[in-house]
């Protein structure tokens, strides 16, 4: 399962990866132009656990129900489970030699 809000994409994975670092918040991503941020609605860490590994990409395993928000996005509705976060990538199919980039919000 895929859920996105804007520039990030929020996949279901059935376990998380060993070696992860547990962090004491819940933000999931800092928007890269205003400082904005990708977070937990109502964040309390008997709600949902907050993972980074060792190259800073963010994992999260929610025990209920939870919303994601952003300032500038339509809310997202999380059902409980195991996921891993990733960048939107998109690609100009215009161009001769089409290169992926991040999406930035």
């Amino acid at each position: 399962m895929f859920l996105q809000q804007v520039d990030i994409l929020i996949e279901r994975i059935e376990e998380l990866p060993k070696g992860l670092k547990k962090l004491d918040h819940g933000i999931l991503k800092e928007g890269e132009t205003v400082g904005h941020y990708h977070q937990f609605d109502g964040y309390s860490p008997t709600d949902v656990a907050v993972y980074e590994d060792e190259n800073k990409n963010k994992f999260f395993h929610n025990f209920n129900a939870m919303t994601i928000k952003h300032e500038e996005h339509a809310p997202v509705e999380i059902p409980k489970g195991i996921y891993r976060i990733r960048k939107v990538r998109e690609f100009n199919h215009l161009n001769q030699a089409p290169a992926p980039r991040d999406v930035i919000d």
